[in-house]
């Protein structure tokens, strides 16, 4: 991303004209803006409102020109550049999470405790010769601090972990950096009700 360079107009208690902005300008503590959002010649004089009291995103067309996306960033705003199509190599940190798992049936009550037993997923594109270092956490969302985690690297589009926890029901969390596809088509997982057999769900 790049500082997008903008106006912003001053007005002088008693002056006549609205002036141009010094050399420093802090919006950090601004709360609202008014934004010209049209560029038509003549100028249309249409404005819109920006709230800034929170990071924001706010979509811009120019005339004539394509979509836009302006962010509002710790008192500064930002332009996406559209030309820049690729990270140029440098790692990205990516996470994914799933909702509450598994969703209750009638197989398996809610209040029922389960062993997980094994997660599989697979990538739609194959790993680097050298690999992803996935690290795969499991959670029980009754208590935060019950959890299990498991670092591998996967070298392959399908990955099997056997992972353990017991818990009524849990998040599964994939961390992984990484500076080419980690394009997630598919996650499974097996688990036992405490005293029954094994039970496959696969999304």
């Amino acid at each position: 991303m790049a500082q997008y360079t903008g106006f912003f107009g001053v007005a002088e208690l008693g002056a006549t004209v609205l002036g141009l902005p010094g050399s420093n300008i802090d919006v950090s503590d601004l709360n609202f803006a008014l934004v010209l959002h049209e560029d038509d010649d003549p100028v249309a004089d249409r404005y819109t409102t920006w709230g800034m009291q929170a990071d924001s995103v706010l979509l811009y067309q120019q005339s004539g020109a394509g979509n836009r996306i302006l962010v509002g960033n710790a008192g500064k705003i930002f332009v996406l550049d559209p030309t820049l199509f690729t990270d140029d190599g440098v790692p990205i940190a990516l996470r994914y999470e799933t909702e509450t798992l598994p969703e209750p049936s009638d197989e398996y009550a809610l209040t029922s405790h389960k062993r997980l037993a094994e997660v599989v997923w697979q990538l739609r594109t194959a790993p680097p010769d050298i690999g992803y270092t996935v690290t795969l956490r499991a959670t029980d969302i009754d208590d935060a601090n019950n959890f299990i985690e498991q670092e591998i690297i996967q070298k392959t589009q399908k990955a099997r972990v056997k992972i353990g926890l017991r818990a009524r029901q849990w998040r599964l969390r994939w961390d992984v950096t990484v500076n080419m596809d980690f394009d997630m088509v598919s996650y499974g997982y097996t688990f036992q009700v405490v005293r029954r057999p094994y039970t496959g769900v696969l999304t």
